[in-house]
């Protein structure tokens, strides 16, 4: 192992553009790594600027060529089907891969990136539950971090008023795009169309905006009285945006989906609601998961309280993500 500063090539297909938040937490992470003095990051974007899915394997000589050229101590794979540009590297190169959710909860990806990852040295995964689909001692199980300065508890008065919102409404937050099939639209209007019957001016919000700034996120969360996640089972990870929403203390009521369970116990007010059995998503919704659903949204609305979330995520502050990525990187380069 060579003296400090540590050199870094990531290898991604995640990373925001001016059109799209896509990979924002990467970024960020890239960002708290280099203010270290002890690591040096370059990072190379794949499947991307019109290059298609075929870069994947086109990728390879290029990966290649930056790892011979570049004197690197390490690659780090963001994704595990970024892993498949990686497959070129000299057996040598010290390999780390960070598996997000939909790389390991669906069939094919899942086939990939366990091919494409199987020689890494360490493979980082963002929740304990994608962890236990591949078990290995080279697991690690490191979270997504926030952004604590952006996302801090603010004055709802002031974030509504940017929004130029009704002041006195309650809001119930949608974290996504509806366009987006897998976190479920239809499921969050049923509900809120059941809430409405008890608290008649509950008013949906929604979260991502097309051309918002990235500004504007932390405002909608500060604007909302909750956050109802009606994502489908087996398409989630670790949301980003549910540790965004536990930063500025806003309540949240969630399906048992990604690491919901382990992410939002002991914190109140909220709730983490139980999937049907034999539940996807795909083929509609009972009726009495949409009352669940809508009871335990009731039930916050009428409780009034932001959440003491913020306590509970303390230790995903992106310093400390930053840090204890060092650790694996040092592990990895000495296994």
């Amino acid at each position: 192992m060579k003296d400090q500063p540590l050199r870094v090539l990531w290898v991604t297909n995640m990373w925001p553009t001016k059109d799209s938040w896509q990979g924002i937490f990467v970024a960020e992470l890239a960002d708290a790594m280099r203010q270290r003095p002890d690591v040096h990051i370059d990072v190379e974007i794949i499947v991307r600027e019109g290059r298609g899915r075929g870069d994947y394997l086109k990728a390879n000589r290029r990966i290649r060529r930056m790892w011979l050229d570049g004197d690197y101590d390490l690659v780090h794979a963001h994704y595990g089907l970024t892993a498949a540009a990686t497959m070129a590297l000299p057996p040598s190169a010290p390999l780390v891969v960070t598996y997000h959710g939909q790389d390991i909860n669906y069939r094919i990806p899942r086939l990939v990136s366990r091919i494409a990852g199987q020689r890494a040295k360490r493979r980082i995964f963002v929740a304990h539950a994608l962890a236990a689909q591949w078990p290995s001692e080279r697991n690690r199980v490191l979270s997504v971090g926030v952004d604590f300065d952006l996302f801090a508890p603010t004055d709802r008065v002031a974030a509504r008023a940017a929004l130029d919102i009704d002041p006195d409404r309650p809001y119930v937050l949608f974290g996504a795009a509806p366009d987006n099939p897998r976190k479920n639209y239809p499921l969050f209007r049923d509900v809120l169309d059941r809430v409405v019957d008890d608290v008649p001016e509950a008013t949906e919000l929604i979260l991502a905006v097309n051309g918002q700034p990235r500004t504007a996120v932390p405002q909608r969360m500060l604007a909302a009285d909750l956050m109802l996640f009606t994502s489908k089972p087996g398409r989630e990870g670790a949301p980003t945006v549910f540790r965004e929403a536990m930063a500025v203390n806003l309540p949240i009521v969630t399906l048992d989906v990604g690491e919901a369970g382990d992410l939002l116990s002991g914190v109140n007010p909220g709730a983490v609601v139980p999937l049907p059995a034999g539940y996807t998503g795909d083929d509609g919704h009972s009726d009495t998961l949409v009352g669940d659903l809508a009871t335990r949204v009731v039930e916050v609305l009428k409780d009034r309280r932001r959440s003491d979330g913020r306590d509970h995520v303390a230790h995903l502050q992106w310093s400390r993500i930053a840090e204890r990525t060092m650790e694996i990187y040092r592990e990895a380069v000495t296994a």
